[in-house]
């Protein structure tokens, strides 16, 4: 593997792999510049330098985790949806780590879940699941994934990640299982469709009726 970071970056080799080789070899001097490549011109350089951010135990560097965070942050206003899907990637792996900063960062994913690119709402969905024990996180993330049952593109994800937030959770208000409900009657006119989501919907559906109930 060439010891040239920018030269890692731009080539094949996985991200997880090369934040071994950083970690191996020393992170400090070599911070500035993968600091400089979230803000290259190639998009593809960006998106791969932050996975690379990510996929660092920072908790062998934890000066430097409010600095690496904020840098990341600013990539979910990126012009290109890879590069937003992996900040949000990025984050979500920290926040795993650094459970001090989920109150700060989980608000921000919950934001993505509108952003216009499906495969940002995909892993801002997919990020949100990992939290499914944090009782806040839930009732402020299910009404908006209830929603994107809605979204052909998504819809199966927020189906799955809402069975396993819904799950942990003691309070569902009414209008979201009325809602919920609505939308299984308007999918049943897609055979095609239900054939794939069907457990995932009844399960689901099954959840959220018995938690509002109780």
């Amino acid at each position: 593997m060439p010891q040239e970071i920018q030269d890692m970056i731009k080539g094949k080799y996985p991200s997880f792999l090369i934040a071994e080789e950083l970690e191996k070899t020393g992170i400090e001097e070599k911070l500035p510049e993968l600091i400089q490549l979230l803000n290259n011109k190639d998009p593809e350089v960006r998106e791969k330098t932050t996975y690379v951010l990510g996929n660092i135990d920072w908790r062998r560097y934890p000066e430097r985790i409010e600095n690496i965070l904020s840098e990341i942050i600013k990539l979910l206003k990126d012009k290109n949806r890879h590069v937003r899907a992996a900040a949000i990637h990025a984050i979500g792996i920290i926040s795993l780590k650094f459970p001090e900063f989920r109150k700060e960062l989980l608000p921000l994913i919950i934001e993505m879940l509108d952003d216009r690119a499906w495969i940002v709402r995909q892993e801002a969905i997919a990020v949100i699941s990992y939290f499914d024990q944090d009782e806040e996180l839930v009732m402020n993330a299910i009404p908006k994934l209830v929603e994107l049952l809605n979204d052909d593109k998504v819809s199966i994800t927020a189906a799955v990640a809402l069975l396993k937030l819904a799950s942990r959770s003691s309070e569902i208000p009414e209008e979201i299982l009325t809602e919920f409900e609505e939308w299984v009657k308007l999918s049943a006119n897609q055979p095609e469709y239900l054939r794939v989501a069907e457990k995932a919907i009844n399960e689901l559906y099954v959840v959220l009726r018995s938690i509002i109930r109780d």
